[in-house]
């Protein structure tokens, strides 16, 4: 019968247990690391992308939509200002997965409140 460890209660002192790849993986944030060959599937990419989208500073993701296909990222909607429309992509291209982005966002009229 297996032994049972309880968990180290400091992350820092979980990192010795994981191999080197989990290491730079939980270090990085688990969604950036541009590092990675390995194909993810496509509704985990989207649903990374939307992560990365939303914790972007100075991005209203609201109407942006995110479809993937074997690594190939669109992203299509609207956003505010050209600054958010280059946010959006640059916030894109650095998740782990992203083969390539066809951003087809455009700029939303300041008045316009749906499309």
């Amino acid at each position: 019968m297996k032994r049972l460890y309880p968990l180290a209660v400091s992350f820092g002192l979980l990192l010795p247990l994981m191999t080197p790849g989990q290491q730079a993986f939980a270090q990085s944030g688990g969604l950036t690391a541009a590092t990675s060959t390995s194909a993810v599937p496509d509704r985990t990419l989207v649903r990374h992308v939307q992560l990365a989208l939303s914790r972007t500073d100075g991005l209203d993701p609201t109407h942006i939509y995110v479809k993937a296909r074997s690594g190939s990222v669109t992203l299509t909607g609207t956003a505010v200002s050209e600054h958010q429309l280059e946010l959006a992509g640059a916030a894109t291209r650095g998740v782990t997965g992203v083969t390539a982005l066809s951003n087809k966002l455009t700029i939303r009229s300041p008045g316009r409140e749906s499309d």
